[in-house]
């Protein structure tokens, strides 16, 4: 914000005022006071200059900031010596924006002397390392990319290791460097491209520490972390190393996710050899848990609060770091906690293939996983350019008037495109040739237009690739691993449906998608030992009767295909829908129902919630508990399955929320649905679910919850043969086992 520089650069200038009158010049040998304040005023007035200079383009402030770095480094000649580093090296970066701008050797040339000067005033292990060599390496990596001289870039390359490599500096600038290391190799084609990548994803967990409380921990990962792996992948795709891809997407992306998960960890076969460690590591667990929601309470003196809360839980992070490196040194327990390797992640597609779809600003790929191994497809018709396109135009579409509190009151059927679509062709397209009248089109024409993209240049190529065949009877399971901005696309609805062709994927395989292939590796009660009575079962029904009309014709439906003995419905006049009542029984529940209100919150995910008589259940409150007998839920609700912009890969939403927190099998919507369809849609699931019910009382069948997405299957191919718009069948879908 120029203004606010504009404020700092008079405020900086009122304090060299307030400290001394000094006439400040290149050559000056004026011995002023060396007043802290002014020293640095001195160097901060550079540094915003630089700043502003970044905005505005104008070579003459570039000078200015030169001018005044140099009279900071002059006052602190014989004083300060980590002080002084510091002040040298943001005189060097001065000097290489200046030759960013000029390219005079010169200039580069002194920057390189003040980078080296800088880093022998404060040696190897100061705090300060970290930064500095990754300054020294960012004017090396600029005069190679001018020059093309190997040394520079090979240079850069060494000082960026012994940046990300110093331990003694913080985690934040190790990454920051490590990032810039891989985007400058990974562009100049060095070998040392995936390396630098691996630093960068192996330091992600790091720096979003447990001992952050799970919203700071958001916003780490937000801050400049989006890509990342998906690029590293992208970067050993084109090296031929495919299983190393998949290993760094897996990671480099649900890194929140795995954190939760690590403090949930089973530990039986760790009991056996060194129970001590095990209580010890439950016991950290707990409490960094416990910390991981934490607040002040009113009245309590803030700062002192986080000062304290600050020290014990970095404390306890570096407990669990010491005792999980304990566990480490026993014979079997090498990998204990550590980033699942290729060998293991393989396992997620022992029941069936699994679909990486990789989406990076260098290309998108496909990674097909199999128990076999992986298998390499470009998607040399797709790059992010189209699919950031049809994300704008499924977003465009499926949010104009479509929320299910309309209780299906005719939401618009036409939509009206901006003047961006327009020019990029998608109205022709979309008019099928048609002559345009206006710059309005069908919702249906648009996701007609979207399916058969994604069709042609994603799905129908995958399953070539597999050998699948159509089937009616029984298609087989599949299961997307969407990336980017594959995470907002309806792959599982991709395909040609119009009266004179119909090939879709429906036809061939039965969707299910999968935030990560960990999440299919968790282990379950329910999917690995199925009950033997329906007693074991309990179903926890959430509806919302005053604002949803149809969700009472949808608990009836649920009650007429489900054993009453099962049931526990919430949201009637009689028992409502309480925050704490959802909780308490969400803890024992199977089978967890909810037909209500959603939001999703793209700026802060966490905040995403089901919408309760009492308040808003927020995704940050459902993962404080736990729910080891979670089987199934079905959140017939808007938008449970929505990603957050800011954090794609992520999956920060009520869908994974559900599935991370315990449940197998989740069925969630990709946006807003219509009232009316979730009772349909409820009553055909279920009727697979659970055989019979309705027809044989007195039979009371065990639910195949390892059979869910094909009753989705089912489910939405009977709401589909109704004739129905896309807009009202395409967001329902599988996620998990």
């Amino acid at each position: 914000n120029v203004e606010n520089l504009n404020n700092s650069i008079e405020l900086l200038q009122e304090t060299l005022q307030l400290t001394e009158e000094t006439v400040v010049n290149d050559d000056s040998s004026s011995q002023a006071q060396k007043h802290p304040a002014r020293v640095l005023a001195l160097n901060n007035l550079g540094n915003v200059i630089l700043m502003r200079f970044e905005i505005e383009r104008n070579t003459d402030e570039v000078n200015k900031a030169i001018q005044w770095h140099r009279a900071a480094v002059t006052l602190t000649r014989e004083m300060w010596y980590s002080e002084r580093a510091t002040f040298l090296n943001d005189l060097a970066c001065a000097l290489r924006t200046r030759y960013g701008c000029s390219f005079c050797e010169k200039d580069i040339r002194e920057a390189f002397t003040l980078h080296h000067e800088s880093l022998s005033l404060i040696g190897q292990n100061h705090p300060e390392t970290s930064k500095i060599s990754s300054d020294l390496a960012k004017s090396l990596f600029l005069h190679y990319s001018h020059t093309q001289i190997q040394e520079s870039l090979d240079s850069a390359v060494n000082y960026f290791r012994v940046s990300v490599l110093c331990e003694s500096s913080p985690m934040s600038m190790r990454f920051i460097a490590a990032r810039e290391w891989a985007q400058s190799a990974d562009s100049a084609l060095h070998l040392s491209s995936l390396e630098a990548y691996e630093a960068a994803v192996g330091l992600l967990p790091l720096l979003a520490t447990l001992g952050l409380d799970v919203k700071f921990r958001q916003e780490v990962l937000k801050s400049g972390t989006d890509g990342l792996a998906r690029n590293a992948a992208n970067c050993a795709i084109r090296l031929g190393n495919f299983e190393k891809a998949v290993e760094l997407l897996e990671a480099g992306r649900g890194v929140f996710w795995s954190q939760v998960l690590q403090l949930r960890t089973p530990m039986d076969e760790l009991q056996d050899v060194a129970p001590e460690l095990v209580a010890e590591l439950r016991s950290i667990s707990s409490q960094l848990e416990q910390g991981s929601h934490r607040s002040v309470k009113d009245g309590e003196s803030l700062q002192g609060v986080f000062d304290a809360q600050e020290i014990h839980f970095r404390n306890l992070n570096e407990q669990w770091s010491a005792a999980l490196e304990k566990v480490r040194k026993l014979s079997s327990f090498q990998d204990f906690l550590c980033p699942r390797r290729f060998h293991a992640l393989k396992q997620a597609a022992n029941d069936s293939p699994v679909v990486i779809l990789n989406a990076s600003i260098s290309g998108c790929d496909a990674l097909i996983v199999t128990n076999e191994g992986v298998a390499h497809m470009p998607l040399n018709k797709f790059d992010m350019k189209k699919g950031n396109m049809l994300v704008r135009l499924i977003q465009v579409s499926s949010t104009s008037n479509s929320m299910r509190s309309l209780n299906n009151g005719n939401p618009s059927s036409a939509v009206r495109l901006s003047t961006e679509d327009s020019a990029n062709g998608i109205m022709h397209n979309l008019r099928m040739g048609r002559p345009a009248r206006s710059s309005t089109v069908e919702v249906d024409d648009i996701y007609r237009y979207v399916l058969e993209v994604l069709w042609d240049d994603i799905v129908q190529p995958v399953i070539q690739h597999l050998q699948i065949q159509k089937s009616v009877t029984t298609p087989i399971r599949l299961h997307w691993c969407p990336t980017g901005l594959f995470t907002f696309l309806p792959i599982h609805a991709a395909g040609y449906y119009t009266q004179k062709f119909e090939d879709y994927a429906s036809q061939y395989i039965v969707s299910s998608y999968t935030p990560t292939l960990s999440a299919l590796l968790i282990p379950g009660r329910h999917f690995e030992s199925k009950p033997t009575s329906t007693l074991e079962i309990e179903m926890m029904t959430v509806i919302q009767s005053k604002t949803l009309p149809f969700t009472e014709v949808e608990l009836k439906i649920i009650e007429s295909r489900v054993p009453r003995q099962c049931l526990i419905t919430l949201g009637t006049p009689k028992s409502p829908a309480s925050m704490e009542k959802v909780l308490s029984n969400l803890s024992t529940a199977s089978i967890a129902h909810f037909a209500c209100h959603a939001r999703q919150d793209a700026a802060n995910p966490l905040e995403s919630a089901l919408v309760l008589e009492d308040g808003d259940l927020k995704i940050s409150r459902i993962m404080q508990h736990e729910m080891p007998n979670a089987s199934l839920a079905f959140l017939c609700a808007c938008e449970t399955a929505m990603g957050a912009d800011v954090l794609p890969d992520e999956a920060i939403h009520l869908g994974s929320t559900l599935l991370f927190a315990g449940f197998k099998s989740v069925v969630a919507t990709m946006w807003s649905i219509s009232d009316e369809d979730g009772a349909k849609v409820a009553d055909y699931f279920y009727q697979k679910v659970f055989h019979g019910v309705g027809q044989h009382a007195s039979i009371k069948p065990i639910p195949e919850f390892g059979h869910t997405a094909r009753a989705l299957h089912y489910a939405i191919g009977r709401l589909r043969s109704e004739g129905i718009g896309f807009r009202r069948w395409v967001p329902f879908i599988h996620i998990g086992k």
